[in-house]
Parts: C-alpha cells; structure tokens; sequence
C-alpha cells in the first residue's frame, strides 16, 4: 500500500491519509488495523465457514461457557440494562458467581441533567431481581474536575491511539473497579461486541434494525456489485447501499485514495471470495480490523490494560464467535420473523430472566443528543475550543486529501458559538477527538 503521507511543521514525521480519512469520516473513531502513522497490526488467517442450522441449546452452552471460564472470586458487569450486559449477569446468576455490578450515570451539561436516566432505573431492577449491588459512577461533564481528568487521559489515549469520546466513560467505569474499589483478582465482564456478532451492529431500534439487516444480507448480497456491499459496510459514513459515499470533510482526490487503497488492502479478499453461504463469516471476520479496533471499542479494554489488567468480553470468544459467523439469515439477521438477537433472546426465556424489564423507553433521554451537549453544553467544551485555536490539525492532514476550508469553516463556528448540527456536528466532533488525543 502506498502512503500519501504529510510532513508536520517540523518535517520529522509522515502520517497515513488514508487511515487519518478513516478515522474522520467512518464511525467509531478508529483507523481500522492502522494507524496514523503508517504501521499496520498483521491480520490473522481467516478461513471461510458456511451457514447452518444449529440450535438454541448449542448457543447457550457456548455462551455459558465462555462466561464461566472467565469468572474469579470477584466479577464486576459493566451492566448497561440491555439484552447484553443483563444476559451476562443472568449466567452469572445461574452459575451462583460473586457479582457486583457498576454503571455510569451520564450527566453531561446542566441544562439536560441524567441522560441515561432509563436505564439506570432499569438497571437497578436487573440489580434488585438478582439479588446483587449496583455502583452509580458520575460521568460528570458539567464542572473543571471532567477536564482535568480527560487532560489526564491524553497521554494514555496517544500512546494506545483512542480517539473516541466514551473514552473518558470507560475510564471512569475501569478506574473506579480497578483503582479504588476491585481487589487486584477481581474480574471485570463487558457485554461488548455481541451486537456486531448477532446482527451486524444493528440493535438499537426494532424496525430500523430489520431493515438495515435485510440490506446487509446474504439475499441482498447475491443481488448487488460485492465491492459496493463491503465498501457500503466497512468504509462509508452511513451504511446504506443506496447512501451518498462522498463527505465534506475529503477533497475529490482524498476520497477516490481513501476507498481505492482501503478498499485494495482490506476488502479485496471478501470481494473475490465471499459467497452467500459465507458473508457472515467474512462479515464477522472484518469487524475484527473494523469496528472492533474503533476507539469506542478500544476505550474499554485498553484502560484495564494501562493498569496491567484485562476486561473480558464473553461475546468474543472465538467458539461463539465461530458460531455466529455460521448463524443463518434466519435468526434474525435478515428476512423473517425472528428479531435480532434471536438465539439470545430464546436463551434467556429459558433462563431466570424478567423479560418484561426489556420493554418501555429505551436507555437515553430522547430530548437530548449526546454528541451536541459534549460540544456545546459541557465544561469540557471550553477546553475543546481552545485545543483548535490554530488549526492544529492541519500538521498532518494533507490539503490534497482534505478539504481544510471546511474544517476551518466548522472550527471558526464552534469557537464562534454556534451550535452546529447533523453531519457537520459530527464533523467536528471527530476532529476534535483527534486534536484531543493528538500525534507524535
């Protein structure tokens, strides 16, 4: 692969475009298996495998399993009150583990005051039918402590290359269990990744969620161009076959680099090889140097690693992992019936499980936007604005590759007060998340 890169101010260093573009425009804050810098992680070997009809009971011995092996003495959930984290407390429960569970309240600027009241009130009915203690930690962004500690953060997200907002989340959650109130074998379980590998990261709304599946679906994908599906999937600002794949924030030239060389390095194998009866395993195959690679992701693990500890995330594991991968249409990924999560969600009516806790307002306050009160409403936002004061990205963004009058025309705006919305809010919330971590 060949890197455009551009010299920062002080001509010591070159920086991938490509995997800067990345990191801009595609969700989740991350560089896929590169970095900014040009080094790339090696991919593993991947095989193949087709679909199959397997069954409720080999899921639920899988999962069980891949709960129990990683339980100690003492095992923390990161407890979000949803289908994920609450079906890991639920074995844990069956198993008759040791379980405390945390959760953070989200109170980002003191017009909106708990954002994520729901499910916290939730939570606490997961926490009161089992029996087990729920912590509340403060993600508190309305005071000069929450700049303080992001500040804090930075070295550790530069040298780890997190660029994600709920970085400072996960660090509260991790820092609280490991550094003020877990003992050094204490374990902590994360519900992440089970909504990549159920039902390709649609999970949030029942009807969107169908509709989206059956687009990235074995009956759709014998229908279209595969270059267009993978590219649709893994690189474009929206996931939509039918989207607009260009983006304010790249040049003519940057965009048509970005997809040729990302495309060629990442999706070329899938492209060729990929069949109906195994886009499931390439699908799951990729969100490993996708997504999952994301500093959203990344923000969980690597904040336990920096203490020299590890989060365990049951729905990585690699038997369920490959089983998912052979998980039909059928089961809730695509055309049917049967809603997403479906072998989950039959595991858990077997199981000592409220299934009507999973009912009513979803987990955050509609009125509000998480992303628009960080920006414009939080403390923290002082401290952004002055971050961007001269441009400091443009060190090592390209004017080949991006089109720095826009980025400049967002960065005068947001220093100017103006709430943006929609995709330039997006924009900008990136590009701070970049200036934020910075380089080397």
């Amino acid at each position: 692969m060949i890197y455009v890169g551009y010299n920062n101010m002080e001509g010591k260093m070159k920086y991938s475009q490509e995997a800067l573009a990345h990191l801009l425009t595609v969700y989740g804050y991350g560089t896929a298996r590169h970095n900014i810098y040009g080094d790339v992680e090696q991919d593993e070997p991947f095989t193949p495998i087709e679909t199959r009809e397997g069954s409720i009971e080999e899921y639920m011995d899988i999962l069980t399993s891949a709960v129990k092996t990683r339980t100690r003495a003492n095992n923390w959930v990161f407890l979000s009150s949803g289908w994920d984290s609450t079906a890991i407390l639920a074995i844990l429960h069956h198993l008759k583990a040791n379980v405390r569970c945390v959760i953070g309240e989200m109170r980002y600027s003191t017009r909106s005051g708990v954002l994520n009241h729901f499910e916290i009130d939730r939570a606490k009915k997961f926490a009161d039918h089992y029996g087990v203690q729920l912590d509340i930690v403060p993600f508190d962004l309305t005071g000069p402590d929450a700049t303080g500690y992001w500040q804090s953060l930075v070295p550790y997200q530069r040298q780890q290359h997190i660029y994600g907002p709920t970085v400072f989340n996960f660090s509260r959650l991790t820092d609280y269990v490991v550094v003020e109130h877990g003992g050094s074998d204490d374990t902590i379980i994360c519900g992440e990744y089970s909504d990549g590998a159920h039902n390709m990261g649609f999970a949030q709304g029942a009807e969107t969620d169908k509709y989206y599946n059956q687009m990235f679906s074995p009956y759709t994908f014998q229908r279209v161009y595969p270059l267009g599906f993978f590219m649709s999937f893994f690189l474009t600002p929206v996931r939509d076959l039918n989207g607009d794949r260009t983006t304010n924030i790249l040049t003519d030239y940057g965009t048509e680099e970005y997809y040729y060389n990302f495309s060629l390095y990442y999706l070329s194998d899938a492209i060729r090889k990929a069949t109906p009866e195994t886009l499931y395993s390439w699908m799951i195959h990729l969100y490993k140097s996708f997504y999952w690679r994301s500093g959203n992701v990344k923000g969980i693990s690597s904040r336990a690693n920096w203490f020299g500890r590890e989060i365990q995330f049951p729905f990585a594991d690699e038997k369920l992992l490959r089983f998912l991968s052979e998980m039909p249409e059928t089961w809730g990924r695509g055309w049917g019936d049967r809603p997403t999560k479906y072998p989950l969600k039959e595991m858990l009516k077997r199981m000592d499980y409220p299934m009507h806790l999973q009912t009513g307002e979803h987990s955050y306050d509609p009125n509000f936007n998480h992303t628009h009160e960080i920006l414009f409403h939080s403390y923290v936002s002082h401290w952004f604005k002055s971050i961007l004061y001269d441009y400091p990205y443009e060190k090592i963004l390209s004017g080949e590759y991006f089109n720095l009058f826009y980025l400049r025309t967002l960065v005068d705006d947001y220093r100017a007060g103006k709430e943006l919305v929609l995709q330039e809010q997006k924009d900008l919330m990136a590009l701070v998340m970049l200036c934020v971590t910075g380089w080397y």
